[in-house]
């Protein structure tokens, strides 16, 4: 039996304790030329990529560093590392030396790294003028740099873990075709949310796909790469389990999102940290509720298309299509279906505790730690 140690606040203090490995993997500025040549690999990409006076690393500080650490500041959710954690935690029982496993921390921060590097690409796609409380990166330093440190902020990260494996060229392929795998996956998620739009109606089954390769990205992404550490780096077999929980993940990320979407309608504390309640109204998105009254038999959902592709600021009709929304029952439908994939996900998290709680070489009864965090993760204040 697993310590009672091994609970919710147990990572959510790993968290807060290992932050600091975020600027391993992107610094938060660069004192010299040596130091950013270091990081940015100058002496591999060109030889005659020289130094040429301080202005130049104090450019790449203003245009990457400083936005990325901008949105990395912020207070975030940060539940997909969380995720890293509890699926680590089922073999590994030392977390808290985080020296020791550095490499599974910098792997599940990599996952964090993209998730808030799409963050940035998002607002600026969308429009967006709040992030977390506060304006997006592209309202404080302008669109172009807000594009190319979001890009940088994807890619840098990885390209630092990479490099440090050295001659580990198999071990490099692993990790490059998961990263490469999941980052198709979100750009084609990304393409999809973006073309859609009421003149062009897709089925609710597109709108889960486009949520799996969007919010589905990251879970998964950290969940493979924790099996690449406990495989590779550690030399302990897993089995199928992280089969299992990547699984119960998409059912994760889907209940999540369809609850994101909910929360954009409603005021809450969630609400009250972007923009404004219905910001998805104003950007014509084809949230699963906006699905639900657009091919249902309803009389007002011309209405609502008018709405939606008038990309109005206005709070009043931004108002009328939410209570269209409402009188349709596509709330309520929307409701029901995060009920629906959050309960799969628990269900699904018991039948692995059965299934496993006899094995005594893994501790599955971590698994109780993912109910939990989705349970604190769609809690409303």
């Amino acid at each position: 039996m697993i310590s009672n140690k091994f609970s919710l606040p147990f990572y959510d203090k790993l968290i807060q304790n290992s932050l600091f490995i975020r600027e391993k993997l992107i610094p938060k500025n660069f004192k010299n030329f040596e130091e950013a040549s270091k990081y940015l690999f100058f002496p591999e990409i060109s030889k005659n990529i020289v130094e040429c006076g301080k202005n130049s690393i104090e450019d790449i500080n203003k245009s990457i560093c400083n936005p990325i650490w901008s949105m990395l500041n912020r207070k975030g959710k940060l539940w997909r590392p969380k995720i890293g954690l509890i699926s680590s935690n089922i073999f590994i029982n030392d977390l808290e030396n985080i020296k020791k496993h550095k490499n599974l921390y910098k792997i599940i921060y990599l996952g964090e790294l993209i998730h808030n590097s799409s963050l940035i690409i998002d607002d600026i796609e969308d429009k967006s003028l709040t992030r977390r409380g506060e304006k997006c990166v592209h309202l404080k330093y302008g669109e172009n740099i807000a594009i190319n440190a979001g890009i940088s902020l994807m890619i840098f990260p990885m390209n630092k873990f990479l490099n440090k494996l050295k001659n580990k060229y198999e071990l490099k392929g692993k990790i490059s075709e998961i990263f490469f795998n999941e980052m198709v996956s979100l750009n084609i998620g990304q393409g999809w949310d973006m073309i859609g739009n009421c003149n062009n109606i897709i089925p609710i089954q597109s709108y889960i796909n486009t949520v799996l390769c969007k919010t589905g990205v990251c879970p998964r992404f950290i969940v493979k790469m924790v099996k690449i550490y406990i495989e590779d780096f550690l030399g302990i077999k897993t089995g199928k389990i992280f089969n299992d929980i990547l699984d119960l993940c998409d059912d994760l990320s889907i209940g999540f999102q369809i609850w994101d979407d909910l929360m954009n309608l409603i005021p809450s504390t969630i609400s009250k940290n972007k923009s404004k309640i219905g910001e998805d109204i104003t950007e014509g998105k084809l949230t699963i509720m906006v699905l639900h009254s657009l091919l249902g038999d309803f009389d007002n959902k011309e209405r609502l298309k008018t709405i939606l592709l008038s990309k109005t600021k206005d709070q009043n009709i931004i108002n009328e299509a939410i209570e269209i929304l409402k009188r349709n029952g596509s709330l309520k439908f929307s409701e029901e279906q995060k009920d629906i994939y959050l309960n799969r996900f628990e269900n699904k998290c018991n039948k692995l505790i059965k299934e496993y709680e006899n094995n005594k070489n893994i501790n599955i009864n971590v698994i109780n730690s993912l109910i939990n965090l989705k349970n604190s993760l769609i809690k409303v204040i």
